[in-house]
């Protein structure tokens, strides 16, 4: 569910109902800002206040070699866990590619195939971009 921002920052949303849902923010249609992930719960009611900061982010190019003849999707998790980023992958003769925009930090790499997890890669995103092969086991 996307929402956007009144120009001071602040944001809505309603009539979600009670639970535990993960918020993430970005600027703009190129993510050239992103927060970290955040998990809200309404068991509790509404809740007011969160505050969510944008930080620059860079690219990060994966590429999954020798890739299966079904759809890989690659996800990208943070050091807790949590989902950041997922999409499909695009296929090529030299292999399958998937590139996001990563704020600073830790994060595991995770292509799958079927639902199956067929190659992962822990990665460090800094400032500079990066590009990461993951090796199918």
């Amino acid at each position: 569910m996307a929402r956007t921002t009144d120009t001071p920052g602040g944001f809505a949303i309603y009539d979600i109902g009670r639970g535990s849902y993960l918020l993430r923010a970005y600027s703009g249609g190129d993510h050239g800002q992103a927060s970290r992930p955040l998990v809200v719960s309404t068991e509790g009611g509404p809740v007011d206040g969160i505050v969510m900061q944008l930080l620059e982010t860079t690219q990060v190019t994966l590429q999954l070699e020798e890739p299966p003849k079904s759809a890989v999707t690659i996800r990208i998790e943070d050091v807790e866990g949590l989902l950041v980023m997922e999409h499909l992958a695009e296929t090529t003769k030299k292999g399958a590619f998937s590139v996001f925009k990563l704020i600073r930090g830790r994060y595991t790499a995770r292509a799958l195939a079927k639902g199956r997890e067929i190659a992962a890669s822990d990665i460090v995103a800094g400032a500079d971009p990066l590009r990461v092969v993951l090796t199918p086991r």
